[in-house]
């Protein structure tokens, strides 16, 4: 009887150690962690990013693609958009081309060492594309989930 006492004790211990372990573990890993800045910091910051780069704006990207505004998106991002110079009707010709540009953009945003300040602060950014007669032909967004 006395065997067995010892025996559920030693084990009850052991349950209490590991819990409080993983108790204190849990929250030294959760402290660890760096907090993201506010929503409000986020936006402010965003709003300063605009200010600077929609007065240099409309500006060509490359022989066929102008970037033409910035603006916020949603509650933590940032929306870019551009115009390709190329009928909606040639662009839908192009095998897979929404695939290609979207898996273009994501990498860019999540490899681009030009976008960790995005990244790291969870920001998304929203790419959207125009064809010459101002008709929409795609939107690609990302944020850090994306980069897996």
């Amino acid at each position: 009887m006395c065997k067995k006492i010892n025996f559920v004790a030693f084990h009850f211990s052991v349950i209490v150690l590991f819990l409080f372990s993983y108790i204190v573990l849990s929250n030294s890993v959760a402290k660890a962690q760096p907090e993201l800045p506010s929503n409000e910091k986020i936006r402010k910051e965003i709003s300063l990013t605009i200010q600077v780069l929609k007065p240099t704006l409309p500006k060509k990207v490359d022989a066929q693609t102008t970037w033409t505004d910035v603006k916020h998106f949603g509650v933590r991002g940032i929306q870019y958009y551009y115009q390709i110079n190329i009928s909606i009707k040639k662009i839908i010709e192009i095998p897979d081309i929404n695939n290609i540009l979207s898996k273009m953009m994501i990498e860019k945003y999540c490899k681009e060492p030009a976008l960790y300040w995005y990244r790291d602060n969870f920001v998304e950014i929203k790419w959207t594309y125009f064809d010459i007669t101002n008709e929409k032909i795609l939107s690609i967004r990302a944020n850090p989930n994306d980069c897996q």
